[in-house]
């Protein structure tokens, strides 16, 4: 996804706002990959809040399978994704 700044950076005051989708099907780490079973679009604002300054904020979800250290059936791990940022 791009997201042209131009669109917003000459207009004091102004939002857009945008989702995208998840487009990962699993994710890694050091013990290994875990498929990704459920996930929220990624809901995106971008507000022009003047002195040249942009301040980003979203926010999404997504559910992991991963084995259980004990017994290793799959668990069901629920995650909340923010962000919060200024450009």
């Amino acid at each position: 996804m791009q997201i042209h700044l131009s669109d917003i950076t000459d207009s004091e005051g102004k939002i857009i706002q945008f989702s995208s989708e998840v487009e990962l099907d699993k994710i890694s780490f050091q013990m290994g990959e875990f498929p990704i079973l459920d996930r929220s679009p990624v809901e995106l604002r971008i507000a022009n809040t003047g002195n040249k300054v942009l301040e980003l904020t979203g926010k999404g979800s997504l559910t992991v399978g991963i084995p259980c250290d004990r017994c290793l059936e799959q668990v069901l791990l629920s995650h909340t994704i923010s962000i919060v940022s200024w450009i």
